[in-house]
């Protein structure tokens, strides 16, 4: 899951995931096409432990940041969101793509392929 991240007090020894709230869009249009109802999905991945955290001011200026540091990496404002919101918990960054680990030298940045 691009966009994720984690923190070791998960159950069974696996991390806790973390979505910026944002995030929990990408995946409605083709969860709907599949006939999926999404009404209170965010409560469902909830209660498997998923927190979902707002992009406030704050984070806005994160972001603004986090892409100014790596000019060259070609991150996307949502990539530079996911990064500033696992910096600012302090925890890792979880990703498929290989051009947010030019941004480790400022958050953690786990490639998971």
């Amino acid at each position: 899951m691009d966009g994720a991240t984690s923190r070791p007090e998960g159950g069974y020894g696996h991390p806790r995931p973390t979505v910026r709230a944002g995030e929990s869009v990408r995946g409605a249009p083709e969860v709907r096409a599949a006939g999926i109802d999404t009404e209170g999905l965010e409560f469902d991945l909830e209660a498997l432990g998923v927190e979902f955290h707002s992009f406030d001011l704050t984070q806005a200026r994160a972001t603004a940041d986090v892409r100014a540091r790596a000019p060259r990496a070609g991150l996307s404002l949502g990539d530079g969101a996911c990064l500033a919101l696992a910096h600012s918990l302090g925890r890792a960054a979880v990703t498929t793509d290989r051009r947010w680990s030019t941004a480790k030298h400022w958050t953690d940045v786990r490639v998971i392929r």
